[in-house]
């Protein structure tokens, strides 16, 4: 009897170990797949925005093409892997010798959002029936929108910092404006998503006024690196007064959905995202 006593406390004494010790394995496993997930979206992000940079460059290679340097030098600063640096270089490279059409879709959704699509293919009629297939799927068609858009370009910069941080911020904004800059913010951390430490800014401008811009920024005293240079279509006009949580949540399915094409570059919406 006794021996069977024994037995039984050493079996209540292993329980709760074996359950701690699986809650804490459960939380590592939960936090590993948000933290891939995390990566996953950054790689995939990464990897359009160099096809985008190529295509709108003209070139894919980063010595002929400052965009896509700067869009390289981004992706290496938020951990993406050379590899798939260099896998996204080369589908770049392949798409300009098989002469890819670049091609924008322009759609509604939910009778209220204006989405641009665009793409790269070497397919028109393919890439149309899909996009036109995940349109229908996400209560959107096609249909003229661009006029709800604006197209504008920004630079995003990191600033040196001083002893005197307001007026080294001034000058930066003067040079700024200078060279055409209509307005500017600064990126929080979080937002920016890379190593970089320091105050972040972001320049806006006209697309024809990119390239000065990014020339001005990227030589002046008070500029540590320049992070981004690209061309946006932003919202036109007064942000809508119907963005309710249940619209935000269709129009992130739809854009999921496009994104999930293999011909989609990026996709843009009239929806603030903050």
């Amino acid at each position: 009897m006794l021996g069977v006593a024994r037995i039984g406390r050493r079996h209540l004494s292993y329980s709760a170990p074996l359950q701690a010790g699986h809650n804490k394995w459960s939380k590592i496993q939960q936090k590993k797949g948000v933290n891939d997930t995390k990566k996953s979206t950054i790689y995939q992000r990464s990897s359009r925005d160099i096809a985008v940079a190529a295509r709108n460059g003209g070139s894919a290679d980063p010595e002929k093409n400052h965009t896509l340097a700067l869009v390289l030098q981004k992706a290496r600063s938020q951990g993406v892997p050379k590899e798939n640096i260099e896998a996204a270089l080369q589908r770049a490279q392949q798409r300009r010798e098989k002469g890819d059409q670049s091609v924008s879709f322009e759609a509604l959704a939910q009778r209220s959002v204006g989405i641009i699509v665009e793409c790269m293919t070497d397919n028109n009629n393919r890439t149309s029936r899909t996009i036109k297939e995940v349109l229908g799927q996400h209560d959107a068609q096609l249909t003229p929108v661009g006029f709800m858009f604006a197209r504008k370009g920004f630079v995003e910069v990191a600033v040196k910092q001083t002893g005197n941080q307001d007026e080294s911020t001034e000058e930066l904004i003067n040079d700024a404006l200078t060279a055409n800059a209509e307005d500017f913010n600064e990126v929080s951390r979080e937002e920016q998503g890379s190593a970089n430490s320091g105050l972040v800014y972001e320049f806006s401008c006209l697309p024809e006024h990119l390239k000065d811009l990014t020339s001005a920024l990227g030589s002046s005293t008070h500029v540590q690196a320049v992070l981004a240079s690209e061309l946006r279509f932003c919202p036109a006009g007064d942000k809508p007064a119907d963005q309710t949580d249940e619209l935000r949540a269709q129009i992130s399915d739809l854009v999921d959905a496009l994104n999930e094409c293999d011909d989609t570059l990026k996709v843009w919406t009239t929806l603030e995202t903050s």
